[in-house]
């Protein structure tokens, strides 16, 4: 008999732990499109151009790449952090830091994946999904318009009860994150690990 209970618990325990840990969103950029896939859902976009730029501190690289077609423009962008360090404030505060942005509003967040709403210091708003998969990596895409971002969020999440702000966002004809050594290490977004 408690054999059996033993069996079962860790069974459960098994079945929690791959549905707590298994991947189950992600974001990646591959040949001019961004894929967004949840298990509710994926949503891809496709654009014409893009064109992109490598931004290189001592110990972390960001690729910025400009995605546009004939109705929107927008950024996709992968920050990989060096070896022996990592991000190590709340997503929130590094989106907060790094957009210098007046407030945050956290749309959804599945798994790894969350969509927001930023608002800069000038009130624009900018809608932005980003993946965390990890305390060394992170991607961001933004500058896309309320109407495109409400259906990507529909797609992904697999329903369409949700409400945005009613506020046009702005789309991204250059880099809306400001990257730099003060933000990196100043204001501590990026710290060493200790062993």
């Amino acid at each position: 008999m408690i054999k059996n209970i033993i069996i079962v618990v860790a069974f459960l325990l098994a079945i929690f732990l791959i549905n707590r840990f298994y991947k189950q969103s992600s974001m990646s950029y591959k040949e001019n499109q961004v894929t967004l896939k949840t298990k509710n859902g994926t949503a891809s976009i496709k654009y014409n151009l893009s064109k992109s730029n490598l931004l290189n501190f001592s110990n972390i690289t960001i690729k910025q790449i400009h995605l546009a077609d004939s109705k929107s423009s927008t950024f996709y962008e992968e920050a990989t952090i060096e070896g022996l360090y990592e991000f190590s404030r709340t997503r929130e505060h590094i989106i907060k830091t790094i957009f210098e942005a007046k407030s945050i509003t956290t749309i959804l967040t599945l798994n790894e994946l969350i969509a927001m709403q930023v608002t800069l210091r000038n009130n624009q708003v900018i809608n932005l999904f980003i993946s965390d998969n990890s305390n060394k990596d992170f991607q961001l895409f933004y500058g896309l318009s309320t109407l495109e971002f409400h259906s990507i969020l529909e797609k992904i999440k697999g329903e369409t009860a949700i409400t945005l702000n009613k506020t046009l966002a702005i789309s991204a004809d250059k880099p809306l994150t400001q990257w730099s050594v003060v933000h990196n290490d100043i204001d501590g977004i990026i710290s060493s690990i200790d062993y």
